[in-house]
């Protein structure tokens, strides 16, 4: 028995997350789950997961900043690490990284966060194998905390910041690092202890500069207990960007291309930003030199509070420019001005991928009707060749008027034919092109209609660098089948006709791109299905089993 859904809209769903939801958050982990020496989720979407020998332990004392589950170094010396290597796509020109830390009372008794190109790089302590602990800040708590570079001490600062087990602190470390994180890139490292950044960093201000030392592209993130005193660990959270004054992070991305006509824009806000300027238009110099108060194109949609605007219905294959400015809260009301970003709405037809084709003859088994699907001949601007044995030409000896058929795998809606007539370096002068032609369809191959009267093929010009010439309107016919029978050639000289190339675009009618994919193992069990509609769709039928016939039959 299959379960059937019906659910009538009237809108295309808008898949994935809007707004400032997911602004910035690599990594979050709050740890209050069930006690597991085996640790299995996280609060995001990454899926990396901190390895044992650690373990989640109820906190024996009560904390204003460690609450529920803490995650727990149970003394001796021992590492857990972020089981995910964070590459500087992720990581960005700058990240953070925050927590809440519990050290143990004793000065000997040390907490370590650790940066490192693999897993293997984190040791059982500082002082062993250091020479693979290229970065890593140490923290005791009563005097103070240190940081190693490439296992040569930099910097050692004997505040008592830290003060004992029962005052937890919110350590924030921020790096930025515009280069990337690979060997020799120069980064900066920033450091906050209960949200007041620390002012005298090892002697050199409120900031340190290093070198990363043996990473590539990336780095994991390390948290040690040198010691042998409990140390708790609580509100994990490693974030990007979130020191930028203007917007970033479109959504669309930048430059995205098959943007559903209905999407809704979002950004992540600049860090002060209180209100959002939003422009969009169709033409790059509009949206970029438009201001509040000089808006010639009217492409200044208004300002707002909001990180996310709905155009409504768009175009199909316009291409759109976008642009927010950030506006800081009063008094100073400063604007900085966005990036100009860009999108493709989605076309009113898509190429049909999978075809066959037969025609009545060919001339040549090197020019047969398979060359006008293959694109043999085309080159990355759709330019043809004037080869010939990259294009169908008929036999002199077909005894009727000469035909080509397509088949498609399934019935589509047909929006369009786009043919490249003949080509090859004698057309001026022979005219194997077809001029006039009959078209037909079929949605079963048995029987056929007629699209329109006579359709002309303009003529090849018989040189290389040759573009499609003629656009036969297909008006939505629903065909599995289309037939070209030939009336005419341009020469009117031999008995014979071909083509270079034929490509049929289609309108998308039915659902696609399931989420999850189709085959997909492993699926969480409450997965939210969604899926592409149809653009026609009014409503959608829904139809689950774990019976495939049943599904297929709609039963």
């Amino acid at each position: 028995m299959c379960k059937r859904l019906v659910c009538s809209i009237s809108f295309v769903l808008v898949l994935g997350l809007v707004g400032n939801a997911w602004a910035g958050v690599l990594y979050s982990d709050s740890f209050d789950r069930p006690n597991s020496n085996t640790l299995g989720s996280n609060d995001n979407a990454l899926g990396g997961i901190i390895v044992a020998p650690w373990v989640e332990v109820e906190p024996a004392a009560t904390s204003i900043r460690i609450s529920g589950n803490a995650y727990s170094a149970q003394g001796g010396n021992n590492n857990g690490y972020i089981d995910h290597k964070f590459t500087s796509a992720e990581l960005g020109a700058s990240f953070t990284i925050e927590f809440d830390v519990m050290p143990a009372t004793q000065s000997n008794e040390w907490f370590n966060v650790q940066f490192g190109p693999e897993p293997a790089s984190f040791t059982t302590s500082v002082d062993v194998n250091s020479d693979r602990v290229p970065f890593g800040f140490l923290f005791r708590a009563q005097t103070g905390f240190r940081m190693w570079d490439s296992a040569v001490l930099v910097g050692v600062n004997n505040t008592n910041i830290i003060d004992n087990s029962t005052n937890p602190a919110r350590v924030k470390l921020e790096f930025d690092s515009p280069d990337g994180y690979s060997d020799g890139n120069t980064a900066t490292v920033r450091l906050w202890i209960n949200d007041v950044l620390v002012e005298d960093l090892f002697g050199s201000g409120d900031s340190h500069d290093f070198e990363w030392d043996r990473h590539t592209d990336g780095l994991y993130i390390s948290f040690e207990n040198n010691g042998s005193l409990e140390k708790l660990v609580d509100n994990l959270v490693i974030s990007n960007a979130l020191s930028v004054k203007g917007a970033v992070k479109p959504s669309p991305e930048n430059e995205a291309t098959d943007v559903l006509r209905e999407t809704v824009l979002s950004w992540m806000p600049g860090e002060f930003a209180e209100q959002h300027d939003v422009y969009l238009g169709t033409n790059f110099d509009d949206v970029n030199n438009a201001a509040v108060t000089v808006d010639p194109a009217g492409i200044y949609k208004g300002r707002q509070s909001d990180t996310v605007y709905a155009p409504g219905r768009l175009d199909l294959g316009q291409t759109y420019y976008w642009r927010v400015d950030e506006v800081n809260a009063a008094p100073d009301l400063t604007v900085f001005k966005g990036d100009v970003w860009s999108f493709t709405v989605e076309p009113v037809g898509y190429p049909i991928e999978n075809i066959t084709v037969s025609a009545s003859s060919a001339n040549r088994d090197d020019e047969g009707p398979e060359n006008t699907i293959n694109g043999s001949g085309l080159d990355a601007d759709d330019l043809h060749s004037s080869e010939s044995a990259a294009m169908w030409l008929s036999s002199i000896m077909d005894p009727n008027a000469a035909w080509i058929q397509y088949e498609f795998d399934r019935i589509y809606k047909l929006y369009q034919m786009r043919v490249w007539n003949y080509n090859s370096s004698v057309e001026p002068v022979v005219g194997f092109g077809i001029k006039e032609a009959k078209i037909e369809y079929s949605a079963d191959g048995a029987d056929w209609s007629v699209l329109g009267t006579t359709h002309e093929f303009a003529r090849g010009a018989g040189l290389a660098g040759y573009g499609s010439n003629t656009t036969v309107d297909l008006a939505g016919v629903a065909a599995k089948h289309v037939r070209i029978t030939a009336n005419s050639n341009w020469g009117g000289i031999v008995n014979q006709v071909g083509l270079s190339e034929v490509r049929f675009l289609y309108i998308p009618v039915w659902a696609r791109e399931p989420n999850p994919d189709s085959g997909a193992t492993d699926t969480n069990v409450d997965t939210i299905l969604s899926f592409r509609a149809g653009r026609e769709a009014a409503r959608h039928d829904v139809y689950l089993s774990t019976d495939e016939q049943a599904v297929i039959d709609g039963t």
